[in-house]
């Protein structure tokens, strides 16, 4: 069973996951109810997931009209109304910290694909490395095996 947990950035919905998954009625009978229970978890990430995307759109649609808000007391300044200059501060204030929680997601799973794709490199400068090891290890028999059967020769001929 695969299931992406999108509503990771989310607060409340990763509450209702941990109460869901630890409420006393849960915590017997393991193997009987494994089944039913990946299903109902399935249903349950899957709901919670739609709620994610839905909320994420709400927060990026706020994000981009706190930045409009914040661009439109930017230019009320620069028309000379100086009343809109603590204005500028809280409206871009306002922006900030709502094109960053927008932006949590994308950055969490941005993340999480350079460690997968950090994993397979370093898994491929692994197997490079080795190879090469192997091959410093076979050349260094190599030529302990030549070094060995010169003074076994010398030793004949002596």
């Amino acid at each position: 069973m695969k299931v992406r947990l999108h509503f990771l950035d989310l607060e409340d919905p990763c509450q209702q996951l941990k109460y869901w998954l630890w409420s006393s009625r849960r915590q017997h009978r393991l193997l009987e109810w494994w089944p039913r229970f990946k299903e109902v978890l399935r249903a349950l990430i899957g709901r919670l997931n739609k709620e994610a995307r839905e909320r994420q759109l709400v927060l990026s649609e706020e994000a981009t009209a706190a930045a409009a808000a914040a661009a439109a007391v930017m230019v009320r300044l620069e028309q000379g109304d100086t009343s809109a200059a603590p204005d500028v501060i809280t409206t871009r204030a306002e922006a900030a910290a709502k094109a960053m929680k927008s932006a949590a997601g994308a950055a969490r799973r941005a993340r999480h694909a350079w460690l997968r794709e950090e994993h397979k490199a370093r898994a491929a400068i692994e197997a490079k490395a080795t190879a090469t090891k192997a091959a410093r290890d076979s050349k260094a028999a190599a030529a302990a095996q030549a070094k060995a059967t010169a003074v076994a020769e010398d030793a004949v001929a002596n």
